[in-house]
Protein backbone atom coordinates (compact mmCIF):
# COMPACT_ATOMS: atom_id res chain seq x y z
CA UNK A 1 0.00 0.00 0.00
CA UNK A 2 1.54 3.80 -0.32
CA UNK A 3 1.26 4.43 3.36
CA UNK A 4 3.00 1.33 4.43
CA UNK A 5 5.88 2.24 2.09
CA UNK A 6 6.49 6.03 3.97
CA UNK A 7 9.10 5.11 6.05
CA UNK A 8 10.59 3.63 3.33
CA UNK A 9 10.50 6.04 0.55
CA UNK A 10 11.00 8.84 3.63
CA UNK A 11 14.86 7.25 4.20
CA UNK A 12 14.92 7.42 0.37
CA UNK A 13 14.55 10.63 0.04
CA UNK A 14 16.78 11.64 2.79
CA UNK A 15 19.59 9.70 1.87
CA UNK A 16 22.82 11.34 0.85
CA UNK A 17 23.37 9.67 -2.00
CA UNK A 18 20.13 7.74 -3.32
CA UNK A 19 20.54 5.61 -6.60
CA UNK A 20 18.64 7.69 -9.33
CA UNK A 21 15.83 5.33 -9.91
CA UNK A 22 14.82 4.68 -5.69
CA UNK A 23 14.60 8.73 -5.66
CA UNK A 24 12.72 9.10 -8.75
CA UNK A 25 10.03 6.64 -7.18
CA UNK A 26 10.17 7.98 -3.95
CA UNK A 27 9.33 11.37 -5.56
CA UNK A 28 6.43 9.02 -7.78
CA UNK A 29 5.24 7.75 -4.12
CA UNK A 30 4.58 11.39 -2.37
CA UNK A 31 2.82 12.52 -6.07
CA UNK A 32 0.47 9.49 -5.38
CA UNK A 33 0.29 9.98 -0.78
CA UNK A 34 -1.34 13.50 -1.04
CA UNK A 35 -4.11 13.38 -3.26
CA UNK A 36 -5.97 10.57 -1.60
CA UNK A 37 -7.50 12.83 0.79
CA UNK A 38 -8.94 14.49 -1.96
CA UNK A 39 -10.57 11.39 -3.51
CA UNK A 40 -11.93 10.73 0.01
CA UNK A 41 -13.67 13.65 0.27
CA UNK A 42 -15.42 12.75 -3.00
CA UNK A 43 -16.82 9.99 -1.17
CA UNK A 44 -17.22 11.14 2.57
CA UNK A 45 -17.92 14.37 4.35
CA UNK A 46 -14.89 16.37 5.77
CA UNK A 47 -15.42 15.88 9.10
CA UNK A 48 -15.66 11.91 8.82
CA UNK A 49 -13.61 9.54 10.59
CA UNK A 50 -12.07 8.34 7.67
CA UNK A 51 -10.72 11.44 6.54
CA UNK A 52 -10.11 12.97 9.48
CA UNK A 53 -7.66 9.76 10.35
CA UNK A 54 -6.29 9.85 7.17
CA UNK A 55 -5.49 13.62 7.54
CA UNK A 56 -3.60 13.18 10.68
CA UNK A 57 -1.41 10.42 8.78
CA UNK A 58 -1.02 12.86 6.47
CA UNK A 59 0.27 15.79 9.14
CA UNK A 60 2.53 13.07 10.25
CA UNK A 61 4.04 11.79 7.07
CA UNK A 62 4.93 15.54 6.09
CA UNK A 63 6.47 16.37 9.62
CA UNK A 64 8.55 13.15 9.23
CA UNK A 65 9.48 14.47 5.43
CA UNK A 66 10.67 17.83 6.74
CA UNK A 67 12.90 15.84 9.94
CA UNK A 68 14.79 14.35 7.45
CA UNK A 69 16.95 11.72 8.86
CA UNK A 70 15.46 11.67 12.72
CA UNK A 71 13.69 8.39 12.53
CA UNK A 72 12.29 9.47 15.75
CA UNK A 73 9.30 11.11 13.53
CA UNK A 74 8.48 7.81 11.90
CA UNK A 75 6.85 6.11 14.55
CA UNK A 76 4.39 8.81 14.84
CA UNK A 77 3.12 8.55 11.69
CA UNK A 78 3.07 4.68 11.90
CA UNK A 79 0.98 4.81 14.70
CA UNK A 80 -1.29 7.32 12.82
CA UNK A 81 -1.35 5.12 9.71
CA UNK A 82 -2.51 2.15 11.62
CA UNK A 83 -5.07 4.19 13.34
CA UNK A 84 -6.12 5.26 9.64
CA UNK A 85 -6.37 1.58 8.66
CA UNK A 86 -8.51 0.42 11.67
CA UNK A 87 -11.26 3.43 11.77
CA UNK A 88 -11.05 2.44 7.79
CA UNK A 89 -11.42 -1.13 8.26
CA UNK A 90 -14.46 -0.67 10.83
CA UNK A 91 -16.06 1.85 8.47
CA UNK A 92 -16.07 -0.56 5.60
CA UNK A 93 -17.34 -3.54 7.75
CA UNK A 94 -19.97 -1.51 9.39
CA UNK A 95 -23.78 -1.99 7.71
CA UNK A 96 -24.62 0.39 4.84
CA UNK A 97 -27.03 3.00 6.18
CA UNK A 98 -30.68 2.93 4.37
CA UNK A 99 -31.13 5.61 1.82
CA UNK A 100 -30.99 8.86 2.65
CA UNK A 101 -28.70 8.28 5.66
CA UNK A 102 -25.10 9.74 6.03
CA UNK A 103 -21.92 7.31 6.99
Amino acid sequence: SLLASGPTNLRTLHDARPDAEDRQQARSWLSQVFPIGQRLQLWLPADHAVVVAYEQVREHLVAAAEAGTDDSMVEPFEQARRRFLDVSRQTLLSPIPDKGGSM
